[in-house]
């Protein structure tokens, strides 16, 4: 038990939030209070899965970069990187679904005339 604890304390170090405000969302406690998890789960899966994988792996199931790193054989900027990118992708979804306008995320590979027939 104390092992574990330990563990998680070395890859979880306690941070003063003053500390890291500026990396906090801009989300609304209003629109998270609104939020079912319905409504998460659904924007998660609709996001490309390299971006979706890293996320759901550094906030679920609580993997450190470097063990993200390891598990997905990419280096730890690009675990950095493609974190920052899902979870801006998922606050601009669930800041479009609050106001009632459902965006779909278009992968950022798909060809120009797909792209175009999507926003006609």
């Amino acid at each position: 038990m104390f092992l574990g604890w330990k563990s998680r304390e070395r890859r979880l170090p306690h941070v003063e939030i003053s500390s890291v405000e500026h990396e906090l969302p801009s989300v609304a406690a209003e629109l998270v209070d609104a939020m079912d998890l319905d409504t998460v789960r659904a924007v998660l899966l609709e996001i490309d899965e390299r971006y979706r994988l890293p996320l759901t792996l550094y906030y679920l199931e609580e993997h450190s970069y470097e063990e993200i790193a390891e598990l997905l054989q990419i280096p730890m900027g690009t675990v950095m990187s493609r974190l920052s990118r899902a979870k801006a992708l998922m606050r601009e979804s669930l800041a479009a679904r609050s106001m009632g306008e459902q965006r779909k995320i278009v992968p950022l590979d798909q060809p120009s005339n797909l792209k175009k027939s999507l926003y006609e």
